[in-house]
C-alpha cells in the first residue's frame, strides 16, 4: 500500500469508536486468529469485504454478523483483531509530564519498536498540529513537544518527562490500538517500579472508570 492509500484508508478506517459492541472479546480473537493465518498477499483495500463469505462458512453466524456490518467497521475489525493476536503482551507507550501534571498516550502495540515508530507518527502527524492549539490548550502542546523531543533524542527520563511503556487491558487495546490517541480516556496503576528521580512510574493502563488522567 503506498503513502497516499495508507492515508487515505487510516483516515477512513482507524477512527474512534467501539469495536467491543460488535463482538465480544473471544470473537475478535477467533477473526484475528483466522485473518493471521492468510497470505499478505490475500489483503487489499476491497479484500475485508468478502472476509465473512471467504472465511468465516465454519462460523455462520460470526460470518453475518460481519457481513452486517460497514465496509469501514469491517476493515476496522480486521486490522485491530490481527493486532490482537500478534505475540507479546498489550502495551501502550505513554508520556508523563511532570511539569504539566498530565499523561499523554503515545501509541499501541505489542512490540518496542512498533510502540516507537507508532508513537513518533503520531506525534508528528499534521492533525495533531492542528487539533491542539498552543494559544488554548498550552499546557498539552509543550508536553507533546516535550515528549516528542524525547523521543527524538531517545532521553526517556528527565526531571519534567518520562516516557515509558506500560502494560494495558485487552480491552482497552482493542478499542483504541489503530486510533488517534489524543482523546482516548484511561485510567492508570503506578508503581512500585520507579525511575531514576525516585518517582512511580505506570505500569497497568485500562478503560478510564472516572476522571481521565490527560
Amino acid at each position: 500500500m503506498n503513502s497516499i492509500e495508507h492515508i487515505r484508508y487510516n483516515h477512513l478506517v482507524h477512527q474512534q469508536g467501539g469495536l467491543l459492541h460488535l463482538f465480544d472479546l473471544g470473537q475478535i480473537k477467533l477473526i484475528g486468529s483466522i485473518a493471521s493465518c492468510l497470505p499478505s498477499q490475500d489483503f487489499s483495500l476491497l479484500y475485508p469485504f468478502s472476509f465473512a463469505d471467504l472465511h468465516l462458512a465454519d462460523h455462520p453466524q460470526l460470518a453475518e454478523q460481519f457481513s452486517s456490518l460497514q465496509q469501514s467497521e469491517q476493515c476496522r475489525v480486521l486490522d485491530a483483531a490481527t493486532e490482537l493476536v500478534k505475540d507479546g503482551q498489550a502495551k501502550a507507550m505513554v508520556a508523563v509530564s511532570y511539569q504539566y501534571g498530565m499523561v499523554c498516550l503515545l501509541g499501541m502495540g505489542k512490540q518496542e519498536m512498533t510502540l516507537i515508530q507508532r508513537s513518533k507518527e503520531y506525534l508528528a502527524s499534521p492533525l495533531l498540529s492542528a487539533m491542539v492549539d498552543a494559544r488554548y490548550e498550552p499546557d498539552l502542546h509543550q508536553a507533546l513537544q516535550r515528549a516528542t523531543k524525547a523521543l527524538q533524542q531517545d532521553e526517556r527520563e528527565s526531571w519534567d518527562c518520562t516516557i515509558c511503556t506500560t502494560s494495558c487491558s485487552e480491552e482497552f487495546f482493542i478499542e483504541h490500538v489503530l486510533s488517534f490517541p489524543l482523546h482516548a480516556e484511561f485510567t492508570l496503576s503506578w508503581g512500585p517500579a520507579k525511575d531514576r528521580y525516585g518517582r512511580l512510574l505506570p505500569t497497568y493502563l485500562c478503560e478510564a472508570t472516572g476522571h481521565s488522567p490527560r
